[in-house]
């Protein structure tokens, strides 16, 4: 591998020295300025070689998906694999709400979360602040927690966090603020580690039974005994207990623990031990005698992972690419675990100063940070930027290519908005059909239901069909309720009109023998059988009159008026807003 990155590195210089690029720093940065040109493939190549985070991710993804690069999966699995190395294993990741939150929407960049939640929040924390400065215990506590995780809107600060749990377990007596300051302070986290304080800390806070963080005190008390190979039988006891109240900390260091790793040891010895190709015959062996660990181990691993433990996707994702302890080699497993470590590296705080810049109407700089982490693979970054592209610099070309980005990873929203822009302005209607069934199949999304509802209904881009038009409409009234009943209730109004809208409804009046084959079985079946006769022995001059009582009673016996149904309070509160 690494006999490999020298020769790769060698070649790259070369491209730079042919293209005439200077080296230096910020190569990443000035790649994505250029905006996938020859040059800036280059730089992004040279900068991923160099060891910049962004450029690593971004050289995985265009591995993965084949886009500028071949596609690979053995090279995406290199470059995620050094992504996700500069991950901190020490303390919480970013929090996941980073990766979820901030993302501008609608055609007006109308923005999910309301004024009035943000007013809240603030509210809140201003709240947090004065009673901690009151020496509240409690608000210390809460206080803690936010700058430990981040969240409310307030970025990761270990110090701050430390501190506020420092006051409320001396000076309070709070039990939960123990359990973190006993965690912080055996780990070194926001502060000088010291073990045998924490040891007090965390004990007191088991014998008090601090329910809460109890699971907490317990793993971090047991990594204490592990690492001084002092009471390893108790260790394993207090983490099978807080595995069992779901910690995910403590199920992947017990997983860790039945794999026979040493935690006296750093991580880097501890992986050469269990991955090294001269330890992995000797391995292989020891596992065919206690397979049923194994087997629990990796169970643990995997919990663990689906619950936000990076560590344990990070041991899972290397575990598949080596094919070691008892797992089968899976590249694509692999990439899939790494590539989510990789993604929760501490830079992602710059999504927020993206989202910043575009609330205080700072487009061009927004826009630029989401292109960044756009092209290293981040979903909420690529909806962004395409969607600023669109509305901002009415640029459908960029916005597509940002799109696709989006919807090479099964985003339901990217392939809803690529549908859209083939319906609404390219006119590609066999495309807007394939990529609306998409989005339907991977989000169950209300509004591609919808979509499909009106194509099905008209035989644009996809077969006509009545009945799937129907199920459609109502299945967007299903999955979103508040916004999707009314459109829903339109469209079956229309649907229901569409053959008197059309030019054989004239036939139809004057031939009501073929009454059903134009109308399919509905409730109102009856009502149409007694207008049809009425029309059968009425004058062609009433004609008009009879069309419009057919459409009253269709209207009235379907109940698609919505003052004919009864108003929830939730419906009522909602219109009356």
């Amino acid at each position: 591998r690494s006999s490999n990155m020298v020769m790769q590195k060698k070649l790259c210089l070369v491209s730079l020295l042919l293209l005439e690029i200077k080296l230096g720093s910020g190569q990443y940065e000035e790649a994505v300025r250029l905006e996938g040109s020859d040059r800036g493939l280059v730089l992004e190549y040279f900068a991923a070689l160099s060891g910049e985070p962004l450029a690593l991710l971004a050289m995985g993804t265009r591995h993965l998906h084949g886009r500028g690069v071949p596609k690979s999966c053995v090279a995406a699995l290199e470059y995620y694999q050094a992504a996700a190395d500069f991950v901190p294993s020490l303390g919480p990741p970013p929090p996941l709400a980073l990766m979820k939150q901030n993302q501008i929407t609608g055609a007006d960049l109308v923005l999910k979360s309301s004024g009035g939640a943000k007013t809240k929040k603030k509210e809140i924390l201003r709240y947090y602040k004065y009673m901690s400065e009151q020496g509240e215990t409690d608000a210390q506590y809460a206080l803690g927690h936010l700058y430990y995780y981040g969240g409310r809107g307030m970025s990761q600060n270990f110090d701050k966090a430390f501190a506020l749990f420092e006051e409320a377990a001396r000076k309070g007596n709070n039990l939960n603020a123990a359990s973190y300051y006993g965690h912080m302070l055996s780990l070194g986290i926001g502060c000088q580690a010291n073990n045998t304080e924490a040891q007090t800390w965390l004990q007191k806070a088991i014998r008090a039974n601090a329910k809460e963080n109890q699971a907490l005190a317990m793993t971090s008390l047991a990594l204490l005994e592990l690492k001084k190979k002092a009471d390893t039988e108790q260790a394993q006891k207090f983490l099978q207990v807080a595995s069992e109240l779901g910690h995910p900390d403590a199920m992947y260091n017990l997983a860790l623990f039945q794999l026979g790793w040493n935690f006296s040891l750093s991580v880097t010895e501890n992986e050469h031990v269990l991955f090294s190709p001269s330890q992995k015959k000797n391995l292989a062996n020891q596992m065919k005698t206690r397979k049923k660990q194994t087997k629990s181990s990796f169970q643990l691993l995997s919990v663990a992972s689906q619950s936000g433990q990076l560590q344990a996707s990070k041991m899972l994702g290397k575990m598949y690419a080596q094919g070691a302890l008892g797992v089968q080699r899976s590249c694509p497993l692999a990439v899939s675990n790494l590539k989510l470590v990789a993604e929760r590296g501490p830079w992602i705080f710059e999504l927020k100063k993206a989202y910043d810049s575009f609330r205080h109407g700072d487009y061009t700089n927004s826009l630029y940070i989401y292109k960044k982490f756009a092209e290293a693979g981040y979903e909420l970054a690529q909806l962004n930027a395409a969607l600023l592209e669109h509305k901002i610099n009415d640029n459908l070309h960029q916005a597509l290519r940002l799109y696709q980005l989006a919807a090479d990873q099964s985003n339901p929203d990217a392939l809803l908005a690529i549908g859209h822009i083939h319906f609404r302005h390219l006119l590609n209607y066999d495309l807007a059909a394939k990529f609306f069934i998409s989005s339907y199949q991977f989000g169950r999304n209300a509004e591609a239901a919808f979509y499909l509802g009106f194509l099905y209904q008209t035989g644009l881009g996809i077969h006509k069909d009545w009945h799937l038009a129907k199920r459609h409409y109502q299945l967007a009234a299903q999955l979103n309720p508040l916004e999707g009943t009314w459109p829903s209730r339109l469209g079956l109004i229309f649907l229901y009109l569409d053959p008197f809208l059309s030019p054989s409804f004239l036939s139809m009046l004057l031939h009501p023998q073929q009454y059903h084959t134009i109308f399919p079985p509905t409730s109102s079946h009856d009502i149409f059988l007694q207008i049809n006769q009425l029309l059968a022995s009425t004058h062609h001059d009433h004609l008009l009159i009879i069309s419009l009582l057919t459409l009253l009673l269709l209207l009235l016996s379907t109940r698609l008026f919505y003052f004919m149904s009864p108003r929830s309070p939730q419906r009522r509160n909602y219109y009356d807003r």
